[in-house]
């Protein structure tokens, strides 16, 4: 739930995030209650600590037992949470019929995420055409944030098309500019990004278990599907060097932006939202008959 002024402009954000905490799983028994019900994976990426002209936020976790046992998904809850936020985002900079790229800046002063965001929207030429038949989307998140304002940055812009008879999305070109303080290996950092956003193009688009009375429906491969070497897009990463006098984390950082840039391209292409992930072709064809 967001309250703008009559700019458009956020001024209210409420973020309530529902599903079995994973600290005690994940780390030992005890770990929730010692860290006072703060579930740091869970909930990660779901605050709005560079969003820093939202001056009033909340985001709440709602502990809710599921009847099947859950761990930390990779770019841990970014994977998830920023899905919803940046979608959101994209939403409100409709609705205030702002530039999507613009709306985001507007909403911060901090130096490094400006950065990020004005790095990866030159890298796109953001603003300009796309070939015809396709759209872009633009997606932010931080990432690691162990302590205030200590954690890596990423900005990513997707380029797709979809086939409205099949109800499939490609994506032809994604854009990624990250920033993970002091870079030490840039290209290892770059080869980890690559291997992040493919991860989390598949999932955005295909990975799915399903159950009937409690069986997994998927035995294999040939049920469970990936993306395939053939419907990677081409990538293009730049890594901002000299940020911060730290490092910070990389591992995941490709994740976060994936399903929303999708999600908004996909928007700025049909002008209807996708909602749910992942993003199949029953669900594509379903909304853009909706």
């Amino acid at each position: 739930e967001a309250g703008v002024d009559a700019n458009g402009r956020i001024v209210g954000w409420q973020h309530r995030v529902v599903g079995e905490a994973v600290g005690d799983f994940v780390y030992h028994p005890g770990y929730n209650k010692a860290a006072k019900d703060r579930d740091t994976i869970f909930m990660m990426g779901a605050e709005l600590p560079y969003y820093n002209k939202v001056e009033h936020w909340r985001s709440e976790h709602l502990m809710e037992p599921e009847r099947t046992r859950v761990a930390a998904w990779r770019g841990i809850g970014a994977g998830y949470t920023k899905f919803a936020i940046e979608s959101m985002i994209d939403e409100l900079a409709h609705a205030a019929k702002m530039d999507p790229l613009q709306y985001r800046l507007a909403h911060t002063d901090d130096g490094r995420a400006r950065r990020v965001l004005e790095t990866v929207a030159q890298m796109c030429n953001w603003g300009s055409k796309p070939p015809a038949g396709r759209a872009r989307g633009i997606a932010f998140a931080e990432y690691g944030v162990l302590a205030p304002k200590v954690g890596s940055l990423v900005a990513a812009v997707a380029e797709i098309s979809v086939n409205q008879k099949t109800g499939r999305i490609r994506v032809h070109n994604y854009w990624a500019a990250a920033d993970a303080g002091l870079a030490i290996n840039p290209p290892a950092i770059t080869a980890q990004m690559e291997g992040a956003i493919v991860w989390g193009l598949s999932c955005a688009l295909k990975e799915r278990v399903t159950m009937v009375n409690g069986v997994v429906q998927q035995s294999n491969f040939h049920q469970y599907e990936l993306l395939r070497m053939s419907e990677v897009p081409e990538i293009k990463i730049e890594i901002i060097r000299g940020a911060a006098p730290i490092p910070s984390m990389v591992g995941e950082l490709g994740v976060p932006c994936t399903g929303p840039a999708v999600a908004n391209a996909f928007f700025a292409l049909t002008g209807k939202r996708l909602y749910h992930m992942p993003f199949t072709p029953q669900r594509v064809q379903a909304v853009l008959k909706a």
